[in-house]
């Protein structure tokens, strides 16, 4: 998913409202509850991805130690 793309649609939908003196007041609940979040969870989802990529083609030892690298990624630990 191309996540530059929803995030110039934010940016843009964002725009329009300042500018603009007439408000649809559920659209408006509605993206900034969850425009927002779903950005930082696609950018989150996207770095891990990003990092298990690099671990794939560039680990060198055993599969299994691959395996836990690849599991700490998805959950989270450092």
């Amino acid at each position: 998913m191309d996540i530059s793309k929803v995030k110039q649609q934010w940016k843009r939908y964002n725009i329009e409202f300042e500018n603009s003196n007439y408000m649809d007041v559920d659209k408006h609940t509605s993206m900034a509850l969850k425009v927002g979040s779903l950005i930082k969870e696609i950018d989150k989802l996207n770095t891990g991805l990003d990092k298990i990529r690099f671990l794939k083609h560039s680990f060198v030892g055993d599969r299994t130690d691959l395996h836990k690298e690849i599991e700490r990624v998805i959950n989270g630990i450092r």
